[in-house]
């Protein structure tokens, strides 16, 4: 009969490639990995691997099997998770992965309250692209994402919990020839690179909105860097348009180091939103992180 442990030395081995080296993750004997590999092949009836000089070569069929253990190991790892919410067990970790334009408005405040409130909950924040993010958070690597939904809403199996609708802008430094322009349009901005903090998804109703002005095969944006004093050197620096909340650079733009152009679009709001897998129940520490940020934001 198959075995859990038999999956999981199986999922390991097909990771990294040889039985050496998923040994030495799984802290199990070369051997004993052997033999666990070997009496798995007896009860299927069916060889995993291809073995040669060269190394050993998982099978269509262990590939496969490999992809449908993947998917079982996930569902016992939330029935764990499960027991331990009904027997109000808390293992004391969130954690959280942040969309990079809105990172800010989660560390600035919610975050630092958090763990004042709760000093027990050992948190990690990550920040990425939406295709990462979803990622690890199907993998249950992440609790929650916090960002702005428009480039989430076309992906399956996730719950969004809408927090507050943040005002975009179109920043750029004083000395842009679109200055003293009134009602531009994104059409006005094509011949001036785009930088951004994050990549959006095609699915994003900002980046059809842009897309669809001028050239459709240019490449957007034409820099990315997660660091907005950064992005604040640049626009200084060049004739370059980025798309923020004002709160960003509010200092700047008061004292006339940065401005705001004259553009409005709907596309021009970013919905931020709490999203989690629908069919995982939710923490304790991550219910008790998404009140304080309904609270803070």
């Amino acid at each position: 009969m198959l075995t859990l442990k038999q999956l999981r030395h199986l999922r390991a081995i097909v990771q990294h490639g040889t039985i050496l080296r998923a040994a030495e993750v799984l802290h199990l004997t070369h051997p004993a990995l052997t033999r666990s590999l070997n009496n798995l092949e007896e009860t299927l009836g069916v060889q995993l691997f291809e073995r040669s000089k060269a190394g050993m070569r998982p099978t269509p069929f262990c590939l496969q099997l490999a992809r449908r253990c993947d998917q079982v190991l996930l569902d016992i790892d939330d029935i764990q998770r499960e027991a331990e919410l009904y027997r109000n067990v808390q293992t004391g970790t969130l954690n959280i992965g942040v969309g990079r334009a809105m990172k800010d408005l989660i560390t600035r405040n919610t975050l630092p309250e958090f763990v004042e409130s709760h000093p027990r909950v050992v948190v990690g924040v990550s920040e990425g692209t939406p295709e990462e993010l979803v990622y690890r958070l199907k993998r249950r690597e992440l609790d929650l994402l916090v960002a702005g939904s428009g480039s989430y809403r076309d992906i399956d199996g996730i719950r969004y919990q809408h927090l507050q609708d943040i005002p975009l802008s179109v920043i750029v430094n004083p000395a842009h020839p679109l200055r003293a322009r009134a009602d531009i349009r994104f059409d006005d901005l094509v011949p001036y690179p785009l930088i951004a903090s994050t990549l959006v998804s095609a699915a994003n109703p900002l980046y059809r909105a842009v897309l669809s002005a001028g050239d459709p095969n240019r490449q957007l944006p034409s820099l990315v860097c997660s660091d907005y004093s950064t992005l604040k050197d640049i626009l200084l620096r060049t004739q370059s348009w980025l798309i923020a909340p004002e709160f960003y650079y509010s200092a700047e733009i008061l004292g006339g180091e940065l401005c705001t152009l004259d553009i409005s679009h709907p596309a021009l709001l970013s919905q931020l939103s709490v999203m989690d897998l629908g069919e995982r129940s939710r923490s304790p520490a991550a219910a008790a992180f998404i009140a304080l940020c309904e609270k803070n934001i």
